[in-house]
C-alpha cells in the first residue's frame, strides 16, 4: 500500500510540476507581449517607458507567485503522503524480532 502511495504522489506531483511549468511559461509570455506593445496605449514616450517595466515587473513577479504556489502544493503533497504511508505502516504487523521469537526454549 505504501508503494502504491508514494508512486501516486509521484505521479500528482509530475502532473503539478508540468501545469506549473506551463503557468509560468504563459505569465512570462504575457508579461513580454505587454511590454511590447505598450506603445498601442499612449504615445508619450514617459509612460510607453513606465508601462514596459511596468508590464515586466508584473511578469516576473507573476512567474515567481507561481513558483512558490508550486512549492507549497509540492510540500503539502509530500507531507499528506508521508501522514499516509505513517497511518498506513501502523496498521501492518512489525516486522522486528519479539521477544518470543528471540528467546529459546
Amino acid at each position: 500500500m505504501r508503494k502504491l502511495i508514494w508512486g501516486g504522489t509521484w505521479f500528482m506531483l509530475a502532473l503539478w510540476s508540468l501545469l506549473a511549468w506551463a503557468s509560468h511559461s504563459l505569465v512570462e509570455w504575457a508579461g513580454q507581449v505587454a511590454a511590447r506593445n505598450s506603445d498601442m496605449v499612449t504615445m508619450h514616450p514617459e509612460t510607453v517607458e513606465w508601462l514596459s517595466w511596468l508590464a515586466n515587473v508584473a511578469g516576473v513577479a507573476g512567474g515567481t507567485i507561481v513558483i512558490v504556489i508550486w512549492a507549497i502544493g509540492c510540500a503539502l503533497a509530500l507531507g499528506l503522503a508521508t501522514v499516509l504511508s505513517w497511518i498506513v505502516g501502523r496498521g501492518e504487523p512489525s516486522r522486528l524480532p519479539t521477544r518470543q521469537t528471540l528467546s529459546r526454549p
